[in-house]
C-alpha cells in the first residue's frame, strides 16, 4: 500500500477503501518535515467523518493498538462515511519515548494552538487545522502518566445527548462527566461543534490486552450505532459507574508510599487508602478517604515526595 505524503486531508480526492498517509505538521531543526501517520477508511456510501486520535502524549501505547484492531475489523464493503485515525499524534514525544512534546510541554494543554508561537503551540495549531477540523466525531485515546495506573474510563460531557449515547456504548468501567479543561483536544473539538469523548485506557508504555479488547469493541459499537458499520452492538455485563466530579488526593509528607485500594474499587469515607513509611520501615503517616467514591486511578510509584498523588477519586452519581 502506497503511503502518500500530504499537507492537508482532501476527503473528495480519497478513493474508497483503506489509504495510508503521512501528514506534514511542522519542520524540524534540519528543515525536514515532521509528519504524523494517518489511516483512512472511506466507504462507498456517504456518511459522517469519524476521527480517532492516539498518543497525544508520547507514552500512551494502548490507543495505537486499538486503532490498528478497529481497522482490521472494518467491513469495507458496507462502510458508510469515512474513518480517519492517527495512531501517533505526538511524533516527537513518541520518538523520544517521553510523554511531553519536544519542548517539554504537555501537548494536550495547547489546543487549538496558534499559527505563531512556541514549538508545541505551532504543532497543535497545524494538527487541529489540517486534521481535526475534518471530523464530525472524535474519540481521543489516552492512558495514565508514568508512575500511575488508570481504570478504563471516559471523560465526556453527558449534557450532550449524542455524547451520552456514545459513551454508554464504549464498554468503560467509569464515565466522568466533565466539560474538559481549556487547551485539551476534546474541549477544543467540542467548541468547534465536533462530538468528542476522551478514552483513558489504562497504563502508559504497555499493551494491555483486556483494555484494548474492551475499547476496540466499544469503538465498533459506536460505528454500528452511527450506521457506519453493520453488526451487533456488544456491551459488557457491568454497566459503567457515572461520576459527576472527581478529585486527586495528594500526600503531605515525603517517604515510601503504598496505596492500598486498586483502580475501580469503590471506597467509603474514612477508609484507609495509603500509608507512608520512612526509610527504616516505620509508618510516619496514614491517609484516609475524605469521601465516598470510586478509584479512577492511583499512584504505583513508592518514591513519594511531599505532594505526590495518592489516588484520583470519582464522586459517584446518586
Amino acid at each position: 500500500m502506497n503511503e502518500e505524503k500530504v499537507e492537508n486531508i482532501d476527503l473528495k480526492k480519497i478513493k474508497p477503501g483503506i489509504s495510508h498517509f503521512w501528514l506534514k505538521v511542522v519542520t524540524n531543526i534540519f528543515g525536514n518535515d515532521i509528519k504524523i501517520p494517518l489511516m483512512v477508511a472511506k466507504g462507498k456510501k456517504k456518511g459522517p467523518v469519524f476521527g480517532i486520535t492516539a498518543l497525544v502524549h508520547g507514552d500512551e501505547l494502548n490507543g495505537l493498538s486499538v486503532i490498528q484492531k478497529v481497522f482490521d475489523r472494518l467491513d469495507l464493503e458496507n462502510l458508510k462515511g469515512t474513518i480517519i485515525a492517527s495512531p501517533i499524534i505526538n511524533v516527537p514525544g513518541f520518538l523520544a519515548r517521553k510523554r511531553e512534546f519536544s519542548d517539554g510541554r504537555d501537548l494536550n494543554h495547547k489546543f487549538p494552538g496558534k499559527e505563531k508561537g512556541g514549538e508545541s503551540v505551532i504543532y497543535a495549531f497545524n494538527i487541529f487545522q489540517r486534521l481535526i477540523i475534518n471530523f464530525d466525531y472524535l474519540l481521543d485515546l489516552h492512558t495514565a502518566r508514568f508512575g500511575n495506573v488508570n481504570s478504563y474510563y471516559l471523560r465526556a460531557n453527558l449534557k450532550e445527548k449524542k455524547i451520552e449515547e456514545l459513551s454508554n456504548l464504549l464498554n468503560a468501567e467509569i464515565i466522568l462527566n466533565c466539560e474538559g479543561g481549556k487547551g485539551t483536544l476534546r474541549r477544543q473539538a467540542y467548541e468547534n461543534k465536533i462530538t468528542a469523548i476522551t478514552l483513558e485506557l489504562g497504563d502508559p508504555n504497555k499493551f494491555q490486552k483486556e483494555m484494548i479488547s474492551d475499547s476496540t469493541q466499544g469503538l465498533m459499537n459506536c460505528l454500528i450505532s452511527l450506521g457506519m458499520q453493520p453488526g451487533k452492538i456488544i456491551l459488557n455485563k457491568e454497566k459503567p459507574i457515572i461520576c459527576n466530579s472527581s478529585k486527586r488526593i495528594h500526600t503531605e509528607i515525603g517517604g515510601i508510599l503504598e496505596v492500598l485500594p486498586e483502580q475501580g474499587d469503590v471506597i467509603k469515607k474514612g477508609e484507609k487508602i495509603a500509608i507512608v513509611k520512612n526509610v527504616f520501615g516505620k509508618i510516619i503517616e496514614e491517609y484516609f478517604s475524605p469521601d465516598d467514591g470510586v478509584v479512577i486511578g492511583k499512584n504505583i510509584n513508592p518514591v513519594n515526595h511531599a505532594g505526590s498523588r495518592i489516588v484520583h477519586m470519582g464522586k459517584i452519581k446518586n
